[in-house]
């Protein structure tokens, strides 16, 4: 299971893990940036469900984060990201989910372009030339600023997601290895089942 204790998602930073259980899912203690406390389930964190305490919703969040919500689409999904980006703007380096993502030209046609990049990608073509279109580059011991070459696993979004789905991506390298390698395997079977029938 992955430990989410200090890592960021939206408003709200992991304290540590809480004694509260429901149908075996891991919950987790969680500070908001208004200074509320709260429990929230550990796949609304992952997948972005939960990045605040309510504040967002009710309102109640402080001043200059409430001057950033333009529209209601934004108060729910979007303004944590602007927030980061307004953080993060100068440096060029901004943090979305506890990933890093980084600014870069744009392609060939068009290098004055700039877009955000996740950083874990960059590190990874530099040592092993563009990325393939459909896969994403994971990090074997879960950590998001651990950009050591040998912690950047190149999957396919099939596995990675695979893997989401059957809580399989661990803090453990050798664990979250063998969760790729039993991803792949199962992709392959399904596959091969589709072709017989």
């Amino acid at each position: 299971m992955i430990d989410y204790t200090g890592q960021r998602f939206g408003l709200l930073v992991v304290t540590d893990r809480s004694e509260y259980r429901r149908k075996g899912e891991a919950f987790w203690n969680c500070a908001c940036d208004c200074g509320s406390k709260c429990i929230v389930r550990g796949v609304h964190l992952r997948t972005g469900n939960t990045q605040s305490c309510g504040c967002f919703r009710k309102k109640a969040c402080k001043p200059e984060t409430v001057s950033l919500l333009k529209t209601e689409k934004m108060q729910r999904r979007d303004a944590p990201k602007a927030i980061k980006a307004i953080r993060g703007k100068e440096s060029g380096i901004i943090r979305s989910r506890g990933f890093v993502n980084v600014m870069v030209s744009g392609s060939n046609a068009y290098p004055s372009e700039k877009k955000w990049r996740r950083k874990q990608i960059i590190v990874w073509e530099q040592y092993n030339g563009s990325a393939p279109e459909g896969c994403a580059v994971l990090f074997a011991d879960g950590d998001k600023s651990n950009f050591d070459i040998s912690n950047l696993l190149l999957i396919s979004k099939n596995e990675l997601g695979y893997m989401s789905y059957h809580g399989m991506l661990s803090s453990n390298a050798e664990y979250t290895k063998t969760g790729i390698a039993i991803a792949k395997l199962a992709i392959a079977i399904k596959e091969k089942q589709k072709e017989q029938k």
